[in-house]
C-alpha cells in the first residue's frame, strides 16, 4: 500500500467538547472480476463500509502505535461487498490517541505524531491497486458524532443533519512509522449484558449489570428533540447508592468515562464507536420517564482470543479468585495488555510481566504478543531505555527491570 493519507480540509476542535469524527467516501465505477482486498490505515480508529455494508465486525482499528514509527494495517476479503457498475467506499475515523486533545498526565496531548484524523487506504484486485486515498476522495464532519475521546467518551447528536462533502486533501505532514501488517485477532463486541437492577439516584437513574467488563452501553430511548441524555460509568457505587468515581476525574479538563446523547424526538438506538469504558454501573441522567429494563444494554469488548486453559478445585474461594482473574485479563486486552479500562488504558509492562504465564495457559495469545512486542521495541530511546507503557509518547521512561525486564520475559515464555 503507498503511504497516501487525506484528511479533512477546515477540520475543528476544543479538545473539551467538541472533537468530530471525520467521514471519506470514495464512489467508482467497477467490472468486477478475481479477487478484492481492501487494506486500511485509519487513525486514531476507522469504521469501514463497502456499498453500506461493514467490512467486519472488528473494533478500533487501527491498533494504537507509536505512530512515528509503526502503523498497523489491517487487511479484508471484500470480493463479495462488491458489484459490477457504482461502488462506493465509506470510512469515518475518530480521534483515538493518535490525536486526544485533553490534558492528562501520560502526555498523548503533546504527542510528536498528533494530528487530526487521517487515512490511508488501497482496494486491490488479484494484488494490482484500482482504489487508493487521494484529493478525489471526499470528506466532511460528521454532524452527528460530535466528540469523541477514547479516555473521556462520546458525544452524539441525533438531530445532525446530512454530511457536506467536499473534496479531501492530501495529509502534507503524514505520520512517518513503516506500515506493518496487524496479523492478531480483531476485538469484538463478545457478550450482551441486561441490567441486574436499576435504582434512583441523585440525578437520575444507575443501571446495575451484575459485574466489571469493558466496553460501553448500547442507549434505547425515545426523548423529545432537543433532550440531552448524559451515561456516566463506574464500577463502584459508594454506600448511599451513588457512583464512586475514585479520582477518574483528576489530570483532564473533560470528564472520564461519560458518554452523552442529544435525542430528536425519535426512537433512537446507539452506542459509541471511538471510546469504551471499564464499568459495573452506568448512571442515566435526563430522563423525563423512569427507565425500562430494556433501555440500557452493557456490551462487553476484549479481544477474540482462543481460550485454551480452565482451573477448577475443592475451594470456592480459589475458584473466585481465577475467575477474577479471568475476567481482570479479558477487560485489560485492547492489542496489548493494559493497565485497567477506566482511566489510563495503557499497556503497562509491570503489569504484563506479572501475568503472562497465566495469560499465556489461559488463552491463546501468542500472536497479540507477537504484534505487542514490536511496539515494545518501538519504545527504545536514544539512551537504550524502554518506556515503562508500550505504545508510549514519550512517557514511562526510568523505571527499571520492573518494567525493562518485559524484553526478556516475554520473548521466554513465548518461547516456552
Amino acid at each position: 500500500m503507498e503511504k497516501q493519507f487525506i484528511k479533512a480540509k477546515n477540520y475543528k476542535e476544543d479538545g473539551v467538547s467538541y472533537a468530530p469524527s471525520v467521514c471519506f467516501r470514495k464512489k467508482f465505477a467497477l467490472k468486477k472480476s478475481g479477487r478484492y482486498t481492501l487494506s486500511v490505515c485509519a487513525l486514531g480508529f476507522g469504521y469501514v463500509t463497502v456499498n453500506g455494508e461493514k467490512v467486519a465486525e472488528d473494533l478500533f482499528l487501527a491498533p494504537v502505535s507509536d505512530y512515528r514509527k509503526t502503523l498497523w494495517v489491517n487487511e479484508f476479503d471484500v470480493t463479495k461487498l462488491l458489484k459490477d457498475g457504482e461502488n462506493e467506499i465509506f470510512v469515518e475515523v475518530g480521534n483515538g490517541f493518535f490525536n486526544e486533545g485533553i490534558e492528562t498526565v501520560w502526555g498523548h496531548y503533546k504527542a510528536a505524531w498528533r494530528g487530526e484524523p487521517t487515512l490511508c487506504l488501497s482496494l486491490a484486485n488479484d494484488g494490482k491497486d484500482v482504489v487508493k486515498t487521494g484529493e478525489d476522495w471526499e470528506a466532511a464532519l460528521s454532524t452527528k458524532t460530535v466528540f469523541n475521546e477514547l479516555r473521556s467518551g462520546e458525544y452524539f447528536d441525533a438531530r445532525g443533519g446530512e454530511l457536506h462533502f467536499e473534496n479531501a486533501v492530501q495529509n502534507q505532514t503524514p505520520p512517518t512509522g513503516e506500515f506493518r501488517l496487524c496479523d492478531c485477532e480483531p476485538i469484538l463486541e463478545a457478550e450482551r449484558i441486561l441490567p441486574t437492577d436499576i435504582s434512583k439516584s441523585k440525578d437520575g437513574w444507575i443501571f446495575d449489570f451484575g459485574k466489571n467488563i469493558s466496553g460501553y452501553a448500547e442507549l434505547c430511548a425515545c426523548e423529545e428533540a432537543g433532550r440531552e441524555l448524559t451515561l456516566k460509568y463506574a464500577e463502584e457505587i459508594d454506600e448511599t447508592g451513588e457512583l464512586q468515581i475514585n479520582g477518574l476525574n483528576v489530570f483532564q479538563k473533560a470528564p472520564f468515562q461519560t458518554d452523552k446523547v442529544i435525542c430528536n424526538g425519535e426512537k433512537l438506538v446507539w452506542k459509541p464507536k471511538f471510546t469504551y469504558h471499564g464499568f459495573r454501573f452506568v448512571e442515566v441522567i435526563g430522563l423525563q420517564n423512569p427507565p425500562t429494563e430494556e433501555m440500557l444494554t452493557a456490551i462487553f469488548i476484549k479481544q477474540a482470543l482462543e481460550r485454551r486453559g480452565e482451573f477448577t478445585c475443592s475451594d470456592e474461594t480459589l475458584n473466585k479468585i481465577y475467575a477474577a482473574g479471568i475476567a481482570a485479563t479479558e477487560s485489560n486486552l485492547f492489542y496489548s495488555l493494559t493497565d485497567c479500562p477506566t482511566r489510563e488504558k495503557l499497556g503497562w509492562t509491570n503489569d504484563a510481566q506479572a501475568s503472562l504465564e497465566q495469560f499465556l495457559f489461559n488463552f491463546g495469545g501468542e500472536k497479540l504478543l507477537k504484534k505487542w512486542i514490536v511496539d515494545i521495541c518501538d519504545t527504545v530511546n536514544a539512551d537504550g531505555d524502554l518506556a515503562g507503557v508500550a505504545p508510549s509518547p514519550d512517557w514511562g521512561y526510568g523505571h527499571g527491570p520492573v518494567c525493562n525486564g518485559i524484553i526478556f520475559t516475554l520473548p521466554y515464555l513465548l518461547y516456552k
